[in-house]
């Protein structure tokens, strides 16, 4: 077949050469060379794409994906049913003996076509251990970045972490033996929630589809995994030390929200504190603000009653009309004691223009003055400044 190769693609693998070429009728297709027997054994149908082998060790695998799953970015339950669709294909093919052996993250994707499709990355080094752990350990590290855990066991996914765990999506030796375990685990955490609803909805809306399931596969057998003579028992005790250390790791989180709950509690308190002692000296501020204005205010207020008395005072003028001598003393016998009646002395005032009748009550030391001569008037200097109404 007449092939134009167009680039030469990178490969992690020494030995193994990768080209992406164009077929006859406009078509592109990747070329592997130097992959052996990986190559050889690949499946085809379902997820896996057709695989072409021609002379030598060449493989052409069909044509680049138009759009990776990563780009295409699915969400928690829809990426989970999509990994069990894909272990229901690693599960037939098992079924057939085989594995698949190229399994990787950036197989994972949607053709020209539409159609999603998981096809073989040989241009990096094969999975050590068995090759049907080693498909499983493939999944999980695909799933690593396409779901959140937390966010899966938020939608409802139950032992989202004890999977995930058991699958190696968080570098761990994966614990289940094949793919059928791997699924069945899967479909018991999916029972609750609708994960094939959620995929379905995702594909309408990407414009993507599935491909229909494999009935068989035509794969070379591989050696089997070594059976342990008493499954049962290991299971239990598998299931028993996952849900202890599940319960370990969960008691760890809890703690941590707690202790941050604490501090967050602790911080919001003490922020209160500090609200409440501001708004108390803001208060206080206000009221000395206030009793400071007020004491202004009463200052103001006399000062200008003083300057109008002072200005009142200053335009006060004091004219004397006449003078009233006290009357004779009476005698008395000498037991009985009398006081002279202070002398007085009436005057007009004129205050602020205005003018008044007043008795003004004249000083002790005028009293003897006026008595020795009544109508003599004394100078205005003695006349007493107590005015009385």
């Amino acid at each position: 077949m007449s092939l134009t190769t167009i680039q030469v693609l990178p490969s992690s693998v020494p030995g193994l050469r990768r080209t992406l070429a164009r077929e006859a009728d406009g078509t592109l297709v990747e070329v592997v060379e130097g992959a052996g027997a990986r190559a050889a054994n690949l499946p085809q149908g379902g997820l896996f794409p057709p695989v072409r082998s021609e002379e030598g060790d060449r493989v052409l695998l069909g044509a680049p994906l138009a759009r990776s799953l990563a780009a295409l970015q699915p969400p928690p339950l829809a990426a989970l049913a999509f990994a069990e669709r894909l272990l229901l294909d690693l599960e037939t093919l098992r079924a057939a003996g085989g594995a698949h052996g190229a399994l990787h993250p950036d197989g994972w994707g949607a053709d020209a076509g539409g159609t999603l499709r998981v096809r073989a990355v040989l241009h990096f080094p094969a999975p050590t251990g068995h090759p049907w752990t080693a498909d499983l350990a493939a999944v999980g590290s695909g799933l690593r970045g396409l779901v959140d855990l937390a966010q899966a066991e938020a939608l409802g996914v139950a032992h989202m972490r004890v999977w995930a765990r058991a699958m190696g999506m968080a570098g761990e030796r994966v614990s289940f033996q094949d793919a059928r375990a791997a699924r069945q685990a899967l479909a018991a955490a999916l029972a609750r929630v609708d994960a094939n609803g959620a995929l379905g909805a995702w594909m309408k809306q990407v414009g993507v589809r599935l491909p229909g399931v494999p009935k068989a596969f035509d794969a070379a057998p591989v050696a089997r995994a070594p059976v342990n003579p008493d499954p049962e028992r290991s299971a239990r005790a598998w299931v028993e030390r996952e849900i202890a250390q599940y319960r370990a790791e969960r008691y760890l989180e809890l703690r941590r929200d707690v202790e941050r709950r604490i501090v967050a509690d602790r911080l919001d308190a003490e922020r209160s504190t500090r609200e409440i002692e501001a708004r108390r000296t803001h208060a206080a501020e206000a009221r000395e603000h206030a009793h400071a204005a007020v004491l202004e205010q009463r200052r103001e207020r006399d000062l200008r009653a003083r300057e109008e008395t002072l200005a009142r005072l200053a335009s006060t003028e004091v004219e004397v009309l006449r003078l009233t001598p006290p009357p004779p003393m009476v005698s008395a016998p000498p037991a009985v004691s009398q006081t002279a009646p202070d002398p007085q002395v009436a005057a007009r005032v004129r205050i602020g223009g205005g003018s008044n009748d007043l008795r003004i009550r004249a000083m002790p030391s005028l009293a003897s003055t006026l008595t020795a001569g009544a109508g003599e008037t004394p100078p205005p200097s003695e006349v007493a400044p107590t005015v009385t109404a």
